[in-house]
């Protein structure tokens, strides 16, 4: 805009009204950041929190609120859950498990063994 002020492409009139509806609109998103209580977290205390929440997802959902229970369970399973023939199924593995099993398979350095060879670690 001030490029465009400077170039006499706007009146100055156009200039200040834009700047003030552009100041209006910053202050509406600070305001609903404030009313919302989103959190001014930098981005490694959030991935910190996140990592957390998925080493102890077990626990986390015991002990959180049926309203959390719902977010996570849509979360885990975007489709949604079946039960049938007494086992819940869901139509598609979720990208949320497809990556913690990515992250927690252990690296084997070992050759497979053969024949009389002992099944256990050295």
């Amino acid at each position: 805009m001030l490029d465009l002020l400077i170039e006499e492409k706007i009146s100055s009139d156009a200039y200040k009204m834009k700047v003030e509806q552009f100041e209006k609109a910053e202050l509406d998103l600070k305001s609903k950041i404030a009313v919302n209580n989103i959190p001014e977290n930098n981005f490694n205390e959030c991935l910190e929190y996140a990592c957390n929440i998925l080493d102890n997802l077990d626990s986390f959902w015991l002990n959180s609120n049926i309203d959390i229970k719902e977010r996570l369970q849509k979360i885990i399973f975007p489709n949604g859950l079946r039960y049938e023939t007494g086992v819940f199924r869901n139509s598609r593995m979720s990208s949320l498990f497809k990556i913690i099993g990515t992250l927690s398979v252990p690296s084997i350095n070992m050759v497979p063994p053969r024949e009389f060879e002992s099944l256990s670690t050295p």
